[in-house]
């Protein structure tokens, strides 16, 4: 998110693709604040992917 008057990043939001052993693939949505330079993970949701060896090709 963006403030247009600022000219300053407000939150950035991300998207990573976990494996978590023994219960496969999950989507784990997660933003960014600029109070700590934009470094800690604030959790939005994990959201289940399934199968334990197909990883989801959302890149593609």
């Amino acid at each position: 998110m963006h403030n247009i008057k600022e000219k300053q990043d407000v939150a950035r939001f991300h998207v990573n693709r976990v494996r978590k052993p023994q219960d496969g693939y999950y989507f784990q949505f997660h933003y960014h604040l600029p109070n700590d330079q934009y470094e800690e993970h604030l959790p939005l949701a994990d959201i289940y992917w399934g199968g334990k060896d197909t990883p989801p090709k959302w890149m593609s």
